[in-house]
């Protein structure tokens, strides 16, 4: 599992990651990337045993850690709980599915999403 930044619309963003090996694809896959987005108070940690199983089947595998979460820009915990809205967390969300699209564009379908708690709700009005 890899870890890497990309910037955000409110800063630095986490993503972890953990791509298919050559030997669990035989050639370039063409399976969709997932990208799950954790809950409240939680990182892209949370799904640092999913990334390396999905990988092994062929699929890129990445979890982000948005604002003030993880390894992603810091906030006060005061701006978090009160000045962090679904907004920020959906345009959070919009940048990775943005990079991770780039980066598998012989996918043979756009990222897949996933997320629990408040990143499954953000994950799900995305729909």
């Amino acid at each position: 599992m890899d870890t890497t930044t990309i910037e955000g619309p409110g800063g630095r963003l986490q993503l972890l990651y953990s791509l298919p090996s050559p030997s669990a694809t035989a050639t370039t896959t063409t399976k969709p990337p997932i990208l799950f987005v954790h809950g409240t108070m939680c990182s892209a940690r949370d799904y640092a045993f999913f990334l390396p199983y999905l990988a092994s089947r062929g699929f890129p595998a990445y979890a982000l850690s948005v604002r003030g979460h993880g390894g992603s820009q810091e906030q006060s915990f005061l701006v978090k709980m009160l000045f962090t809205t679904a907004d920020s967390w959906a345009q959070d969300i919009a940048a990775a599915l943005s990079y991770v699209a780039a980066r598998h564009p012989d996918a043979d379908r756009p990222p897949v999403l996933g997320g629990h708690s408040l990143g499954g709700g953000r994950v799900a009005s995305r729909a």
